[in-house]
């Protein structure tokens, strides 16, 4: 529910509310002025009651108790309070994030893209594509899930030539195999995971953002339901004079509005690209958390394009960066989309050591990529 559907709801209680009070006054001065006496069968049994104790208020309802249970509407608007709290410091934290990303850099000009309310576009492409992509996800989740179980649940290797437990079970095996060692449980993986798209105007081509978006938010939608923290961004440039990097946020791990499913959708193809700036940001937002792994995923369709910011600069930035922060121990995982395989593997891969190079995975279909990245995963954690 928006914001502003919270908003409308709470003025038709109040509304219905105040038609209450003054159909009750009504009633009391007819009571006074035409006062008759009241037999034991209108009242009834005492401590009888048609209504339940601390009901809920409905607006629709005249004939209500003058007792109606009113906190929700205290719990709704303390609800609107934190969740706003919670937006304030994200945005404040990606200020932070750009001004640090900015020192060493000759772009010194980046711009933040607050949360906005998902528009009646990204509504209408949720609600017609995320079933089919909730099943993707939810098929993804499967077999890794159950790796993951059986890891808290810990388990026993047996056929063993030496152990500290002696396997009563196979003491009739004449190849000695005869001991076992307990696998102790584990706990749950301690990851994050951060999805960076590129939003540039080449996007619009064939079907590139779609695929791009539907990748995004599966990948949000199989980290939510693993558990994993998972946070979004598309990037782009102002239009003019091309001196800013705009960074949305359209999905957080830390946002409390529930609306990040719908915001995922909002991803479109705008104007030019700095990558390396990008890959910078999401980059060093990861390095501050304190999860054991941290993956980024990179998502795009081609090199650089903006004013004094091309093929050369732009894939020297870009091929720095992810250098930089592997040493820090971020995971980089790029993908080729569409016919743009060759261009992203030069971009990220070619001419850099497999030690300082970003894991390139080239798929056609986007919807595979997710599939992939949790097969990475998986690695990356057991």
């Amino acid at each position: 529910m928006s914001t502003e559907e919270k908003m409308k709801g709470i003025e038709k209680a109040l509304e219905g509310l105040g038609k209450l009070f003054d159909k009750m006054a009504d009633k009391s001065e007819h009571s006074e002025k035409t006062s008759e006496p009241v037999s034991d069968e209108d009242v009834g049994p005492v401590g009888d009651t048609s209504l339940s104790e601390g009901a809920d208020f409905d607006p629709t309802n005249d004939e209500g108790p003058a007792d109606w249970d009113l906190s929700y509407l205290e719990d709704l608007a303390a609800e609107e309070i934190v969740a706003e709290t919670t937006k304030k410091n994200i945005v404040k934290a990606m200020t932070k994030n750009a001004d640090a990303t900015r020192k060493g850099r000759t772009d010194k000009f980046p711009s933040i893209q607050k949360y906005t309310e998902p528009d009646s576009e990204a509504i209408d492409l949720f609600n017609r594509e995320h079933e089919e992509l909730d099943r993707i996800a939810r098929r993804v989740v499967k077999n890794l899930d159950k790796v993951i179980k059986e890891r808290e649940k810990g388990d026993k290797l047996t056929g063993l030539y030496a152990g500290k437990m002696l396997d009563a079970g196979h003491a009739y095996r004449r190849d000695r195999k005869i001991f076992a060692n307990k696998i102790l449980p584990e706990d749950a993986p301690d990851m994050e995971v951060c999805v960076l798209v590129d939003c540039s105007g080449s996007m619009c081509s064939g079907t590139r953002m779609e695929q791009s978006r539907k990748c995004a938010y599966i990948t949000w939608k199989f980290c939510k339901i693993m558990g994993i923290p998972c946070s979004v961004y598309g990037h782009t440039t102002d239009s003019f004079p091309e001196k800013h990097v705009v960074m949305t946020c359209v999905a957080h791990p830390d946002n409390l509005d529930k609306l990040d499913e719908k915001r995922i959708f909002m991803l479109r193809p705008e104007y030019d690209n700095r990558d390396g700036w990008a890959v910078n940001f999401c980059a060093e937002a990861l390095s501050r958390s304190s999860a054991a792994s941290k993956m980024l995923l990179i998502i795009s369709d081609g090199l650089p394009a903006a004013i004094g910011y091309g093929e050369v600069l732009g894939k020297r930035d870009c091929q720095e960066v992810v250098k930089r922060y592997k040493k820090k121990g971020i995971s980089v995982i790029t993908a080729g989309i569409d016919d743009c395989a060759a261009s992203i593997k030069s971009l990220y891969v070619d001419g850099v050591s497999p030690r300082d190079a970003a894991k390139f995975l080239d798929y056609s279909d986007m919807t595979q990529l997710p599939k992939a990245f949790a097969t990475l995963i998986k690695k990356e954690l057991l």
